[in-house]
C-alpha cells in the first residue's frame, strides 16, 4: 500500500495508523506500506527526509518523477494507493496542468499497473466545473463523503455515486467509528 501524504506530515499519518492498531514501522520495514511525502515539499517548502518523497509539486516536475519512479513498474493488482488530498496541487499549478497530470500520467499508470487508487479531491467550489467533470469522466468510480447535521446531531455519510462494471447502491449510508477506530457502515 502507498499513502501519498499531501495534507499531513508523514509522522501524523503514522500516528493515525497506530490509533487503528497498525504498526506502521513494521509495515514500512517489510515494504507493505510506503508513505510518500508530498507534504514537506509542498506545504513546508523544504527537502523531505522520508524514503519516498518528491521535491516539487509542480505538474511538470511530478510528471518526470512519475515517469522515472513508478510508471514502468510491474502490474500489481493487490497494490493500493491512497492520495489524501490531490487538491493541494492546485496551490502550485494552473488547474489545467494538474488535471492533465492526473489524466495523462497518474490514472493511466494505475490502469497499466492494475492497481486500485483512491484520489481524493475537495468538493464544492474549490475547483472549476471543468476540473470536476474531467476527473469524474476519467474515474472508474466515485465515492462521496459528507457531514450531515440534523437537530444538533452530526453523522458522517458515504455513498457510491458511480462505479464501472458492477452494481451499486446510490443511497447515502452512515459511517460509524468503532472503539478500535475501525470505520464501518451503520446497519
Amino acid at each position: 500500500m502507498s499513502y501519498l501524504a499531501d495534507s499531513h506530515p508523514p509522522d501524523d499519518v503514522r500516528e493515525r495508523l497506530r490509533t487503528l492498531n497498525l504498526n506502521p514501522a513494521e509495515l514500512e520495514d517489510t515494504d507493505r506500506l510506503w508513505i510518500t511525502d508530498f507534504y514537506t515539499a509542498g506545504i513546508v517548502g523544504r527537502k523531505s527526509k522520508e524514503r519516498f518523497s518528491t521535491g516539487s509539486l509542480k505538474a511538470a516536475d511530478l510528471s518526470i518523477w512519475i515517469a522515472k519512479e513508478v510508471l514502468h513498474e510491474e502490474p500489481d493488482p493487490d497494490f493500493l494507493i491512497i492520495d489524501d488530498n490531490t487538491s493541494v496541487l492546485d496551490r502550485f499549478n494552473e488547474e489545467e496542468h494538474w488535471v492533465e497530470l492526473l489524466l495523462s500520467r497518474i490514472f493511466p499508470m494505475a490502469k497499466a499497473r492494475q492497481i486500485t487508487q483512491f484520489t481524493s479531491v475537495m468538493a464544492g467550489e474549490v475547483h472549476s466545473e471543468w476540473a470536476y467533470k474531467h476527473l469524474e469522466a476519467a474515474a472508474d468510480g466515485i465515492l462521496d463523503f459528507k457531514l450531515d447535521e440534523q437537530a444538533g446531531e452530526t453523522r458522517d455519510l458515504m455513498r457510491v455515486r458511480s462505479m464501472w462494471n458492477m452494481g451499486f447502491d446510490r443511497r447515502w449510508h452512515a459511517l460509524k467509528t468503532l472503539k478500535n477506530f475501525e470505520v464501518v457502515l451503520e446497519k
